[in-house]
C-alpha cells in the first residue's frame, strides 16, 4: 500500500487497518520508540494481531483507552478499532476523577490502561458496571483541549482522521518526534501520518526537559518535528543551541497557535535545511490548510475559493469561519451521521487581512477588556518579544475591581541578561510602543512560560 506524495488519503476503516497491519508485518525497520525501548513495525503488527485475538470480546463495545508513551498502547488502539469498537481517547496525564466522570457520562463499558510495556492485554482492561447497547460504529472520540470550561467530546471516524494525511516523502521514511499529547487531534494526526507512511515515531516521556528532548532526537536521528509555536520557543530558549544545530531536521511543522515572523525566522536560521510548515486544524474541523512559504499568516487568496481538499474559509466580523470536508462527526452524544455540506463553524480565531496576507491576531476568548477597550494579548506579546533580552513572553488578563481587567505580562530573560534590567526595558518600550490601555500593569520575570497540556499558552484571566 502506497500513496502519491502530496495527495490526501481517504481509505475506509474496514480495509485500511487490516491492509496496513498485513503490510507492516513484513517491515523490520523501527516503528515506535520510547525513552527506554523501541519496537519494530513487524513486532508492532504482531502485537495488533495478539490484541485482536485476546480482546475479541470488546468488539463493537464503547471502550476508553488511556494513551501515553508506551508503544504497545497504540497496537491496542488499532486492534480495538479493527474490532469496530467505539474508542474514547484519554490522556495519561488526565486527573483520574475527571477520567472517571467522563467514562460515566459517556457510558463506557470498558477502560483500557496499560501500566507497563510488557503487561498482557487482558490485564489492562477494566470492565465498568455499565451494559450499554453496542453500536459498532467504529468511531474515535477526542476530548478537546479547550482552555476554558469542560472539554468537548468530538467524534471522528478513521476516514475523517486519515483523509488529511499526505503521502510518503520522496526521500523515503522519516522519523518523527511526537510533542503533542497523543490523545489530542494534533497528536493523532502525527500518529496517522506515521502509520500510513510507515515512518518511525519517537514518544518522549511527559514533562521531558529541553535537554532530554534534544538528546532523544539525537539518539533516534529524528528528521521531523511537529509542535506548537510555544513549544518551539521553549525548545529554542531552554535548549542548547549547539545541540540543536547538530540535529538534521528535514521538516518542522507548527500548529495549534499563531506563529509570528520572528519565530519562523529563528527556526530557519537554526535549521536552514528544514522545510517549515504551519498547519491550521481543529478537533472539530480536522486539518483545514497549511502554509509553507516561510511567512506568518496565510495567503488572502485562501478566502476566495475552496481548496482541493474541500475546505472553505471566510472572514466575518474579523473572525475566521471554516467549512471543511475533513470535519468530524459532531459531538459524541449526537447520531454518528455527517452531511458533506457541513455548516460553517466560527473558529474563535481573529484575523486581519492586509493586502495579499491574512494574519492571526488572537483568540476571541482571549481579548482583554480594559475599561471598555479591547486588547489583543498576542499583539502585546509580539511587542515585548522585540525587546533585547526577552527570550519569550506571555500576556494575559488580570481581574481588577476598578476597570474589570488589566494587562499582565511574564517574560523569560535571555541568558546573560539581568531580569530586573530587562523588566525596566519592557516598561520603557511598552510606554513608547503601546496605547495606555495596552500597557502591562503587572510584569514578572519567570524561569519558563508554563504551557497547557496541549503545548499552548494560557492567556485567560487570573
Amino acid at each position: 500500500m502506497s500513496f502519491p506524495p502530496g495527495n490526501s488519503v481517504a481509505p475506509g476503516m474496514g480495509t485500511l487497518i487490516p491492509s496496513l497491519v498485513e503490510l507492516l508485518g513484513t517491515v523490520s525497520s523501527p516503528g515506535l520508540a520510547a525513552t527506554a525501548m523501541s519496537m519494530s513495525w513487524r513486532s508492532w503488527a504482531e502485537e495488533v494481531e495478539r490484541a485482536r485475538r485476546e480482546l475479541a470480546y470488546l468488539a463493537r463495545s464503547k471502550t476508553g483507552i488511556v494513551l501515553g508513551s508506551l508503544p504497545r498502547v497504540y497496537a491496542l488502539w488499532t486492534a480495538l478499532s479493527s474490532l469496530e469498537a467505539d474508542v474514547y481517547l484519554f490522556d495519561e496525564t488526565m486527573n483520574p476523577e475527571s477520567m472517571s466522570q467522563l467514562a460515566e457520562r459517556h457510558e463506557l463499558e470498558f477502560v483500557a490502561a496499560m501500566q507497563t510495556q510488557d503487561q498482557p492485554f487482558p490485564d489492562a482492561i477494566r470492565r465498568r458496571d455499565v451494559r450499554p447497547d453496542r453500536s459498532g460504529h467504529g468511531t474515535v472520540t477526542i476530548f478537546t483541549s479547550g482552555t476554558t470550561g469542560e472539554p468537548k467530546a468530538v467524534r471522528h471516524s478513521w476516514e475523517t482522521l486519515t483523509r488529511p494525511v499526505r503521502g510518503s516523502s520522496p526521500s523515503g521514511p522519516q522519523t518523527w518526534l511526537l510533542t503533542y499529547r497523543p490523545s489530542l487531534y494534533a497528536g493523532i494526526q502525527v500518529f496517522m501520518h506515521y502509520l500510513v507512511n510507515r515512518d518511525a515515531l519517537v514518544l518522549p516521556d511527559p514533562g521531558s526537559s529541553a535537554t532530554e528532548l534534544t538528546g532523544l532526537m539525537q539518539a533516534h536521528r529524528v528528521t521531523c518535528v511537529s509542535a506548537t509555536p510555544s513549544y518551539w520557543r521553549r525548545l529554542i530558549t531552554l535548549g542548547s543551541r549547539a545541540q540543536l544545530q547538530r540535529l538534521h531536521l528535514a521538516q518542522i511543522t507548527l500548529g495549534g497557535e499563531a506563529s509570528d515572523q520572528a519565530l519562523l525566522d529563528a527556526l530557519k536560521q537554526l535549521f536552514p535545511m528544514a522545510r517549515l510548515v504551519h498547519i491550521y486544524a481543529t478537533s472539530e474541523l480536522g486539518r483545514c490548510f497549511s502554509v509553507s512559504d516561510g511567512r506568518a499568516g496565510f495567503p488572502a487568496s485562501y478566502l476566495d475559493a475552496p481548496s482541493r481538499e474541500g475546505v472553505e474559509l471566510k472572514m466575518e466580523d474579523g473572525e475566521l469561519h471554516v467549512r471543511s470536508a475533513n470535519a468530524g462527526l459532531g459531538q459524541a452524544d449526537e447520531a454518528p451521521t455527517r452531511s458533506r455540506n457541513a455548516s460553517w463553524l466560527a473558529t474563535g480565531d481573529l484575523i486581519d487581512r492586509v493586502g495579499d496576507r491574512c494574519h492571526f491576531v488572537g483568540r476571541r476568548t482571549e481579548l482583554i477588556n480594559v475599561g471598555g477597550n479591547k486588547v489583543h494579548p498576542l499583539r502585546v506579546e509580539q511587542v515585548v518579544c522585540r525587546i533585547p533580552g526577552v527570550a519569550e513572553a506571555r500576556v494575559y488578563s488580570k481581574i481588577s475591581s476598578l476597570v474589570g481587567q488589566m494587562v499582565a505580562c511574564e517574560f523569560v530573560a535571555c541568558e546573560g541578561f539581568e531580569a530586573q534590567a530587562v523588566k525596566e526595558a519592557v516598561l520603557t518600550y511598552c510606554r513608547e510602543q503601546l496605547a495606555p490601555h495596552e500597557r502591562p500593569r503587572f510584569i514578572e520575570p519567570v524561569a519558563q512560560i508554563r504551557l497547557s497540556e496541549a503545548g499552548k499558552k494560557h492567556r485567560g484571566p487570573t
